[in-house]
């Protein structure tokens, strides 16, 4: 009598167990999942769009790696400047990449993709710094 008083106890803790983790389930209210590693996107492609100065800037992502890029830059005495840079290398990683590129005057480009379709950064060419958003 007491062994099976003690396999219903064990029946009934392992069932609650198994219901417990079925209930608790694994993905978000809106039925996502959350998975633990980063989220990578795909990225290749011809992005555009503008900078905080209301000028553009466009680039191109080929095999996860940014190969053309072109940005205007206004200055705060009126006059600006177009610069195009067909980089040796510049890898996107973890869904970001920093460009630089030394002239007369050293441009830095950093840049993060957001999504699939969308991209944000920053940029400065001497002392002068901005923002810009880009779509493909």
């Amino acid at each position: 009598m007491i062994n099976y008083v003690k396999k219903r106890r064990l029946m009934a803790g392992l069932f609650c167990v198994a219901l417990a983790v079925f209930l608790t389930g694994c993905g978000d209210k809106d039925g996502s999942s959350s998975a633990t590693g980063p989220v990578v996107y795909t990225v290749d492609g011809s992005w555009s769009g503008t900078t905080s100065q209301s000028q553009a800037i466009s680039f191109t992502v080929a095999s996860n790696a940014v190969t053309y890029l072109k940005i205007k830059i206004s200055f705060g005495s009126g006059g600006s400047v177009e610069t195009t840079v067909w980089p040796n290398s510049c890898p996107v990683a973890n869904n970001s990449f920093t460009l630089t590129s030394s002239g007369t005057t050293t441009l830095t480009v950093k840049g993060s993709f957001t999504s699939n379709t969308a991209a944000n950064g920053t940029f400065e060419y001497g002392s002068t710094t901005g923002t810009w958003t880009a779509r493909r």
